[in-house]
């Protein structure tokens, strides 16, 4: 299974500043990742309508308002593969702003073939978030 972060931002009022109703949303370059010395800008998402998990090349995808889906109105950023063995892998988000966050994590294989684990960890501006999980990274903005 391949993994992929999910970043959620709120104004100080509670308003999700990535939904396109939203005054002063961040989906007209407010908000860009720095990963490997590459830039990735916001690519909106369009839905398919189909059963199959469809592989993800690596992006910041925007995902459109959708009562069925729960990534509704959030970005993602991967798609991360845990046999590439990332360990203490860093991403750098940008904010209109000015300001930046640093993301690091692992996704790597430990154990056996016939008993494998994916060992996650999750690091916000190097502070330990959670180490089995990818917990949604929630930002809020002026």
């Amino acid at each position: 299974m391949n993994y992929e972060f999910f970043i959620s931002v709120v104004n100080e009022s509670g308003e999700n500043l990535l939904d396109p109703e939203t005054e002063n949303n961040l989906l007209d370059g407010g908000v860009w990742i720095t990963y490997k010395d590459k830039t990735y800008d916001i690519v909106e998402i369009q839905p398919i309508e189909t059963r199959a998990t469809m592989p993800e090349p690596l992006s910041l995808r925007h995902y459109p308002e959708d009562e069925e889906n729960p990534r509704s109105l959030l970005l993602g950023f991967g798609e991360f593969s845990p046999t590439d063995e990332h360990k203490r892998e860093e991403f750098t988000i940008h904010w209109e702003d000015g300001t930046s966050d640093k993301v690091a994590f692992d996704c790597y294989i430990t154990g056996s073939n016939c008993n494998p684990k994916v060992q996650k960890a999750l690091y916000l501006n190097d502070k330990l978030i959670s180490n089995k999980e990818y917990d949604e990274l929630v930002f809020t903005k002026k």
